[in-house]
């Protein structure tokens, strides 16, 4: 009798996944040889966020999800209405989140 495994993970992992494979590329496309600027070596907190930020949006990309969100037992790709609740969480607070950060950066 053969053992199926499966790999099943939370959405957070995967965004967590993409973030820190941001910050991987950005250390192993550096082109500065010099170690202590290299990489995300005295590089503002801004710069060194960008490349994982933008590589976690990949994770709500509908394309992205249609190739690596799939039933583990039926094989079916993420339904539709899940995929827009999926981005609806996503986005749940951000204007809150935006609303705060200007009034207690003033």
């Amino acid at each position: 009798m053969a053992i199926r495994l499966t790999s099943c993970v939370f959405c957070v992992q995967v965004t967590t996944l993409f973030h820190e494979f941001g910050h991987a590329l950005q250390h192993m496309l550096t082109t500065e040889s010099c170690g202590p600027v290299a990489g995300i070596n005295q590089v503002d907190w801004d710069a060194v966020e960008l490349p994982s930020q933008f590589m976690e949006n990949w994770c709500y990309d509908k394309k992205v999800l249609r190739k690596i969100g799939k039933h583990f037992e039926t094989n079916e790709p993420l339904p539709d209405d899940l995929y827009e609740k999926l981005v609806a969480s996503k986005n749940f607070g951000s204007g809150e989140f935006i609303f705060t950060s200007r009034v207690v950066g003033n």
